[in-house]
């Protein structure tokens, strides 16, 4: 018997998801990015490699269906949760990094018309900022 007492049911559901389709998620919809980043630590947990693999399956889904990445908070926490060389952390930072790149080129365009993207480009270049170390 495995005890995982400090796993959230959602999280727990899509790994028992995963172990009968095959699919971290059932339905149209991939699940936020808490669960699936707490997903990706069950696997890591419990040593179940196919798992990690869905969950960076299922995290690009939601970037596809959302057109957003996780935020912030969410970014740091999945940096000090992952291995160095992890693809989640791999994926992530790429996706930062991209992000990024994009708001600081929106930022330059729209410097004179509009100064609400700063913050925003301010935070994500803090996080590459981190990555990069």
């Amino acid at each position: 018997m495995v005890k995982v007492p400090d796993t959230e049911p959602a999280v727990f559901g899509c790994l028992q998801n995963y172990l009968f389709t095959g699919k971290v998620y059932a339905g149209l919809d991939a699940p936020d990015y808490s669960i699936l980043l707490g997903v990706w630590k069950l696997a890591t947990d419990l040593r179940i490699s196919d798992v990690r693999i869905a969950v960076l399956d299922a995290m690009s889904e939601r970037r596809l269906q959302t057109n957003c990445i996780p935020g912030r908070p969410l970014l740091l926490q999945a940096w000090k949760q992952t291995e160095e060389n992890s693809g989640l952390r791999l994926m992530l930072t790429s996706w930062a990094a991209e992000h990024s790149k994009l708001l600081f080129l929106s930022h330059l365009f729209f410097k004179k018309k509009n100064s609400a993207v700063e913050p925003f480009v301010t935070g994500y270049y803090e996080i590459i900022t981190i990555f990069s170390k």
